[in-house]
């Protein structure tokens, strides 16, 4: 007998979006990979059902559960995955799309685009928003699987100047519709962006109530709680569509101890006082390619103390709307996020 080994580097991870809700990606497709650990594995959602009966053998009067009283099915199924590894920046503004569902783009060089979760969620059923197939590929022909009508539940960004040598980080949890696509064939050929990252010490500033502050890590966690809703009509077993019934984002950031900080950040944390947060690298103003800006309209929720190597506080927030403010900023949107990419996608 011959062996065939293959191991976890073997494997790749594609995300092809989809022009229709319901369609996933035909084996030609031409996925673009991901920057990914490619041993992540999918969480198929099968579910073992009961009737309400019990039987006993009738041979040798065990009493024992019946296999007819065993039935497992992907009815209203929502698999899963997760993806990590460094953000280059021609994959961020899809990450972005996919979990916060809300994007203007501008229509010229270098087609800045403005992130924000929206105030209607988009109906997936009539192809609104973002969604596509991820694709776990392995080298051995109809063993690959396929994740379809799939957006990101929650994406986290982070950046540590010894993480991966200071490149920001992604990882995104995917959740999607229907049973796994089993013993998938890619054909087509797979695409890679280029590899260009934001460093850590490429940052152009980091600011906290429009000053400068300095940092050890910074990271955040954008989330809109998908929640499977519905049942699509014909008999097929899926669920309809996707409720996201509540946008949030959340962070921390590290920065050095001493008086000055740790009075200004009890202070904010005590008194509840909602504090624009920025991060970004290049212009402080998007204008150019590789831009990008993060707004949040923060809310300090926990402040503490590390005693490592060197004396740090760990704060914790929470991004807030501002109901009584009017306008396109993070004080009205809670969140907003700014990339050029000087690609035109035409969203």
């Amino acid at each position: 007998m011959a062996y065939v080994v293959s191991s976890r580097h073997d494997s790749r991870i594609g995300f092809w979006p989809q022009a229709a809700w319901g369609t996933g990606a035909a084996a030609g497709a031409a996925f673009q990979e991901l920057p990914n650990d490619p041993g992540a594995v999918f969480g198929q959602d099968i579910r073992l059902r009961r009737p309400n009966r019990s039987f006993t053998s009738t041979l040798g009067g065990q009493r024992m559960a019946d296999e007819r009283d065993y039935s497992n099915d992907t009815k209203g199924a929502a698999p899963t995955i997760t993806t990590s590894g460094d953000v280059r920046k021609d994959d961020l503004a899809e990450y972005l799309y996919l979990v916060m569902q809300g994007v203007t783009e501008g229509g010229t060089t270098p087609y800045l685009k403005q992130f924000e979760f929206p105030a209607t969620q988009p109906d997936f059923t009539v192809n609104g928003g973002m969604f596509g197939s991820v694709c776990g590929r392995h080298p051995t022909a109809s063993t690959s699987v396929m994740l379809s009508d799939a957006i990101i539940r929650n994406l986290t960004l982070s950046v540590h100047p010894n993480n991966n040598q200071g490149r920001l980080q992604y990882s995104a949890d995917w959740i999607g519709r229907g049973p796994l696509t089993h013993q998938f064939n890619p054909s087509g050929t797979w695409t890679r962006v280029d590899e260009e990252y934001f460093y850590f010490h490429d940052l152009g500033g980091v600011l906290y109530d429009a000053v400068d502050i300095d940092i050890f890590s910074w990271e955040i966690t954008i989330s809109n709680n998908a929640v499977p809703v519905g049942v699509e009509v014909g008999d097929t077993g899926k669920f309809a569509t996707f409720a996201l019934p509540k946008y949030t984002a959340t962070g921390k950031f590290n920065m050095i101890y001493n008086s000055a900080n740790y009075t200004l950040m009890h202070g904010q944390f005590e008194s509840g006082t909602g504090t624009k947060m920025r991060i970004y690298w290049g212009n402080a103003s998007p204008s150019a390619d590789e831009d990008l800006r993060i707004d949040a309209n923060s809310i300090i929720t926990d402040v503490r103390r590390s005693l490592d190597d060197i004396h740090q506080m760990e704060v914790s927030w929470e991004a807030v709307t501002d109901v009584v403010t009017s306008g396109e900023d993070c004080d009205d949107h809670g969140l907003v996020i700014q990339l050029a990419d000087a690609s035109d996608r035409a969203w």
